[in-house]
């Protein structure tokens, strides 16, 4: 369970230290993708799992790999302990997913 605590450590992090808090603006027309994460109403984790999607792959042309299932699983299993990784990851993976759609 390491890669856990590492995994939660580095979202942490990156919370506090302001990296989520950036104003986001994109000099060109907005993707499906930054559409999607706009209407989400969920939470804001979710938004912030859609911003850092989009960023990685303006920044690197790559994603993270981050393991939805099992992280969902988990979060049943701790009875909800894990919603804000859970959300953060579901809306990274469904950004990935619509980028990936649209460039192929």
């Amino acid at each position: 369970m390491n890669w856990w605590h590492l995994l939660h450590d580095y979202i942490k992090k990156n919370y506090e230290n302001g990296r989520y808090n950036q104003n986001y603006n994109f000099s060109h027309s907005p993707t499906a993708a930054t559409q999607n994460c706009s209407t989400k109403t969920q939470s804001s984790d979710y938004n912030l799992g859609c911003q850092q999607a989009y960023t990685d792959y303006q920044n690197h042309h790559k994603f993270h790999l981050y393991p939805q299932t099992l992280i969902s699983w988990l979060n049943r299993l701790f009875q909800g302990r894990l919603n804000e990784i859970a959300a953060f990851i579901k809306g990274y993976n469904d950004t990935r997913a619509l980028i990936l759609q649209k460039n192929s």
